[in-house]
């Protein structure tokens, strides 16, 4: 075996288990349908069998041709809503894994992806579709990423896919490993991604220059450890890459819920710079949550997933999720740390607290020209 010299994967395949020789990429269930995407094999026709969960023979929903395009599409019909229903693919000897969906009411235009909690597709991973990112790339379409999380999990793998009709449809671009908690941006007209190898993981980066179907091999920017077994790693979310001062920032935190702590940070890098290489990019001394002026009193694990904000005064701040769990009062407030951007190695500056009732959920703040 040679190591990959790549971070994507069409799909990701692991050794001693499968996802099946035919890859169900995409799943999107109505009131009454299934529809999903796979990817195409070269067969002339692909066999599609369906049961209600756990009941009954699998029955066949019909055929179909492969599409112009690597994504062959199917939609099963006539389905009841509320059910729960098995399916797979087959042609030429070959078959996909046995996939899971429930038939339910989505109130929006466009389902991106769906993934049924029960369902094994990903559980080398994780069970839940979780950290969304959405971009929209120069050439025109939109890009959407998401890692597989589950408590207890390697939470490892993150799921793209792309738009060309603006949000309309969507089909699979390609999928990280190791990535979770995957942030895309643009920079100077090229598409990147910021992530953690896993839970506490490595800091990552890594570039797409085909529109986000492939990326390379990722630069590790900041060792973390694996989480598991309560040591202290890197955490980040999917918040807004900011440029500001010459400089483009992100941040992120040291730290873990076992210990007790988040200690806040700022990465940056200049705008000039190689953008994949490690040596490009500072990261700010971190900052433990201490009960400062004007806080709550009581033991908080502090600050997580900071969301980077350009003031009225042109200073560059982040406004952070505050856990207030054991506090009093124990919601209903949010921190502000200021950034030192003319020494990025600096570290934050707690300012004030600030009233904002959805504290303990991951928030994004953006400037309104408006």
């Amino acid at each position: 075996m040679k190591k990959p010299m790549t971070w994507s994967y069409a799909p990701y395949r692991y050794p001693f288990d499968s996802v099946g020789d035919i890859y169900i990429c995409r799943i999107v269930p109505t009131d009454t349908e299934i529809s999903f995407d796979f990817l195409d094999i070269g067969a002339a026709e692909y066999s599609v069998y369906y049961r209600l969960r756990s009941i009954g023979k699998y029955t066949l929903a019909g055929t179909v041709k492969p599409n112009v395009t690597r994504d062959v599409t199917y939609t099963i019909g006539g389905l009841t809503i509320g059910n729960e229903y098995e399916f797979y693919v087959e042609a030429d000897g070959k078959k996909s894994r046995v996939r899971l969906a429930k038939c339910g009411h989505f109130d929006c235009e466009s389902i991106i992806n769906y993934l049924h909690p029960d369902d094994e597709a990903y559980a080398f991973s994780g069970r839940y579709l979780c950290s969304p990112s959405i971009i929209h790339h120069p050439d025109g379409h939109l890009l959407s990423s998401m890692d597989v999380f589950a408590g207890n999990h390697p939470q490892n793998l993150t799921l793209i896919y792309r738009s060309d009709d603006n949000g309309k449809t969507w089909h699979y671009a390609c999928e990280l490993f190791p990535c979770f908690w995957g942030k895309m941006f643009i920079h100077k007209g090229e598409l990147y991604m910021f992530g953690c190898s896993t839970e506490y993981g490595d800091m990552l980066i890594g570039k797409s220059t085909d529109g986000g179907y492939s990326f390379c091999e990722p630069t590790i920017l900041y060792r973390g450890s694996n989480g598991k077994n309560g040591n202290a790693g890197m955490h980040r979310n999917p918040e807004p890459v900011v440029e500001h001062s010459g400089r483009i920032w992100n941040t992120v935190e040291w730290g873990t819920w076992s210990k007790g702590y988040h200690a806040v940070m700022a990465v940056s890098a200049p705008v000039d710079a190689d953008l994949l290489d490690s040596q490009s990019w500072e990261f700010s001394e971190p900052v433990k949550y201490r009960e400062w002026e004007g806080l709550p009193k009581g033991k908080s694990a502090g600050n997580i997933e900071g969301c980077l904000v350009i003031g009225r005064d042109g200073n560059l701040y982040s406004m952070m999720r505050y856990d207030m769990s054991k506090l009093t009062p124990n919601y209903g407030l949010a921190m502000l740390y200021k950034i030192n951007t003319k020494d990025p190695a600096a570290p934050m500056r707690f300012v004030k607290p600030i009233k904002f009732e959805a504290n303990h959920s991951k928030f994004e703040v953006a400037w309104d020209e408006e």
